[in-house]
């Protein structure tokens, strides 16, 4: 587990009244994110799973039963739903909860894909909700290993691809047969030639 950026932000927004929608790429940590955050009490709905996401696909009412079934506590019961993009209804029996009692619970509805929902027209909940994002760890999150040396082994699902004229840790500079000169040009920083 890498600590993210985003943990106290997080934490805070738990506690707030509004339902939280998180989104961001596959496996940038958010699930495991959540699962730190979240109490152990929280109702867990995993939509990844082949059987309850077909179950609340064909019932999307049954999260209104949970939620109800859970003691009236402080602080309120979590509810979070984790690819909730597979089942574009859920976010309807969301917003019937929490137009009924705002502060009863909190919601966290988690995914992968916006894309998704907008294509199916699903209820994004304006008005009452926060979208956040998650993104891929940055080299903050995850420093690299200390060898005394940048040429050490780096873990990356990515290849590290480095310019043969450039070790890592060097400055690519414009002389670099048009690799910087032509991306910083193109982006109209200077440097490059200009038309």
């Amino acid at each position: 587990m890498f600590s993210r950026w985003t943990t106290s932000s997080w934490a805070r927004k738990l506690t707030s009244p509004y339902v939280q929608v998180i989104f961001g790429a596959r496996q940038t940590g958010k699930s495991t994110l959540l699962r730190q955050l979240a109490p152990e009490s929280a109702l867990w709905l995993d939509f990844s799973h082949p059987a309850q996401r077909a179950t609340y696909l064909s019932r999307p009412e049954m999260l209104i039963e949970k939620c109800r079934q859970m003691p009236r506590q402080a602080p309120p019961p979590i509810a979070v739903v984790d690819e909730a993009q597979n089942v574009p209804p859920i976010f309807d029996s969301v917003q019937h909860l929490y137009d009924g009692e705002k502060e009863r619970w909190r919601f966290v509805l988690c995914g992968s894909s916006a894309r998704k929902l907008r294509v199916t027209g699903a209820n994004l909940l304006p008005g009452r909700c926060f979208l956040s994002h998650l993104y891929p760890l940055v080299t903050a999150e995850r420093p690299f290993p200390e060898t005394g040396s940048v040429r050490c082994q780096v873990d990356s699902p990515l290849p590290l691809v480095w310019p043969r004229e450039t070790a890592p840790g060097q400055t690519v500079s414009g002389g670099q047969s048009g690799l910087a000169a032509g991306v910083w040009g193109a982006a109209g920083g200077g440097g490059g030639a200009r038309r």
